[in-house]
């Protein structure tokens, strides 16, 4: 903690300076101590508290601009180092305090501490000459400092190594945290060599690189076997990763961890989750447990959005935070945390790819299915070419949404659409020249109707959703596929849902025997089938008119005769009556 404190002070200043710091306005920065207890370098930090208010009612944070740190950087990491058959991981240490502050912004990050830690010790004053953690534009600063080092790697670049360098540092990292995949272990270390030496020249350094089949360093690795990356646990030399589910427990965090005597629930011999599970199970309770599971790739879309449906049956019941679940909920819960815990220790191949497969690029199918009782699960399943002309199919991504209630189903199926399609743009923009090609998915006839017929006057509701489907996919690699071989299916029934569902080699995993053909093979099956062949029944013309905009017949009739006979008095005559604005509005 002392070193800590004494890398954040930094050195000692002139009698210039001096003047420079104490000049006002200024602000001092209260700090605590706080723990990380997963950090292996500094499990106990300073913690700044720079929205702490000042004598004037404001605070530093209250005065600056927090600017856009898109969570999107995250997914894009993420993705990008799951899809390649070799993966690096890297960490920047202390990234905040290798950017310095200028000189005249010092006197807003006045800290005080007693020397040595001594309460009975002299008060010490002094500044933090860096960005520092609690301030609320560091993490857009930060990224600004990525997109110079980025821009200078660019500028300078003589070969494509130094371009690949200069493409990771923009789009490989979240933060401090980088990670991406290669094609080959010698790309792998000219990629990790040409960043150290990149990131030297503005005095940063990785604190320690983990890469596929290889031993994590000491410095990275508090079992000698796992890093933590992006929310994950990845085993290196198996090339494996798991989520950090916690054990089940109901405590809360105190200066950023639990208390050492935190019941935990393990699944000893004689206690079941029945007797584990408190009595009085609150709204919070069950809110705090699900919002521990972090789930980047979204391996687990079906429970989360299971959760997330459960979660809005208690608020139904009550709105309370704290008051009693009934025994019919508590009981769903006790179910819920089951399932939680079984999905604990899975561990997932990062990227399977077989050894007849022919190249290290992907063809993607990404599948949607909606129903207004569950939700709305959108994935995607990345394949390999094989010797023998089938694919492999293993789930890269997917994403999960709880929609409105009273929406009818062909507008959740219609949202669905649009939500792949913004799939399909991310996937497009992250992976690139990873991807051969890709295929998207519905079965709802309805939905992908109203996309294609563009001459149909639609309602807002669908007009603004369809540009965007249409903005967003090729037409062409659009495909009806069959209610019973969607396999995003599986995650809108949240009541029907079972753990064997979702884990390895279930459909859900690897998706449905269709997904490893050739798509003309899929064609001719009639498993899938191109837009364009699209037939509707009178029940789905029925619910297509849902989306349409339809004039009334008698305003149409009374219009067509204005406009054949001219008829002066007929028409000043309607203009006195309730139809006028109408007909002006159709005129």
């Amino acid at each position: 903690m002392k070193a800590s404190l004494d890398d954040v002070n930094g050195d000692e200043f002139d009698e210039n300076d001096t003047n420079l710091v104490q000049s006002s306005p200024g602000y001092t920065i209260p700090w605590d101590v706080g723990f990380k207890t997963e950090s292996i370098s500094t499990p106990a930090r300073p913690t700044f508290d720079a929205s702490a208010k000042s004598q004037g009612g404001l605070s530093l944070n209250d005065n600056l601009a927090k600017g856009r740190v898109n969570l999107i950087n995250m997914v894009n990491m993420v993705l990008n180092w799951l899809v390649g058959p070799v993966a690096l991981t890297g960490d920047i240490s202390q990234f905040y305090n290798c950017v310095l502050l200028r000189k005249e912004h010092w006197r807003y990050q006045r800290v005080v501490w007693y020397k040595d830690l001594n309460p009975n010790s002299k008060l010490m004053r002094g500044i933090v000459k860096t960005l520092i953690y609690g301030v609320r534009c560091v993490s857009s600063q930060t990224e600004f400092v990525k997109t110079l080092i980025e821009e200078h790697a660019r500028s300078k670049a003589t070969c494509q190594e130094d371009l690949n360098v200069a493409d990771f540092i923009k789009s490989g990292w979240y933060v401090d945290d980088g990670g991406t995949s290669v094609h080959s272990i010698p790309e792998a270390k000219t990629l990790m060599a040409g960043t150290d030496k990149e990131l030297a020249t503005v005095k940063m350094k990785v604190k320690g690189w983990c890469m596929s089949f290889e031993k994590p360093p000491a410095e990275v690795t508090d079992d000698g076997s796992s890093v933590s990356f992006a929310g994950l646990k990845w085993y290196p030399e198996v090339d494996s990763f798991s989520l950090k589910i916690q054990q089940l427990h109901f405590g809360k965090k105190t200066r950023g961890k639990y208390s050492d005597d935190l019941e935990r629930f393990d699944g000893s011999f004689g206690r079941t989750m029945e007797d584990f599970v408190p009595n009085h199970l609150s709204r919070r309770m069950c809110t705090s447990v699900v919002a521990r599971i972090f789930d980047v790739p979204g391996f687990l879309a079906p429970l989360s959005l299971k959760l997330k449906f459960d979660l809005r049956r208690i608020l139904e019941a009550d709105s309370s935070w704290d008051n009693s679940l009934s025994d019919s909920l508590r009981t769903l819960w006790i179910q819920n945390f089951k399932f939680i815990e079984e999905m604990r220790d899975i561990l997932y191949v990062r990227c399977k790819i077989p050894e007849d497969a022919l190249r290290t690029t992907v063809r993607i199918w990404i599948l949607g299915d909606a129903s207004p009782c569950g939700g709305i699960i959108i994935s995607a399943y990345s394949g390999h070419e094989r010797g023998d002309g089938n694919w492999s199919s293993d789930l890269l991504f997917a994403k999960n949404l709880l929609c409105p209630k009273d929406w009818t189903t062909p507008q959740a199926e219609l949202h669905a659409l649009n939500s792949l399609a913004n799939m399909v743009h991310i996937l497009l923009e992250t992976l690139g020249s990873w991807i051969e090609k890709l295929r998207a998915g519905s079965d709802s006839t309805i939905a992908l109707s109203w996309a294609i017929y563009e001459k149909v006057r639609l309602h807002v509701f669908h007009r603004l959703r369809v540009s965007n489907i249409r903005n967003k996919i090729c037409f062409e690699d659009l495909y009806h596929v069959d209610g019973k071989q969607n396999v995003s299916d599986i995650g809108t029934r949240p009541d029907l849902l079972k753990p064997e569902d979702i884990l390895q080699n279930s459909d859900w995993m690897v998706g449905k025997s269709w997904m490893k053909l050739d798509v003309n093979k899929a064609l001719e099956m009639g498993v899938i089938k191109k837009v364009e062949d699209i037939v509707l029944d009178n029940e789905s013309k029925r619910a297509f008119r849902e989306g349409v905009i339809l004039e009334s017949s008698l305003i149409m009739l009374l219009s067509l005769l204005l406009l054949k006979t001219g008829n002066k008095p007929l028409h000043k005559k309607l203009l006195k009556g309730k139809l006028s604005r109408v007909m002006f509005f159709l005129l």
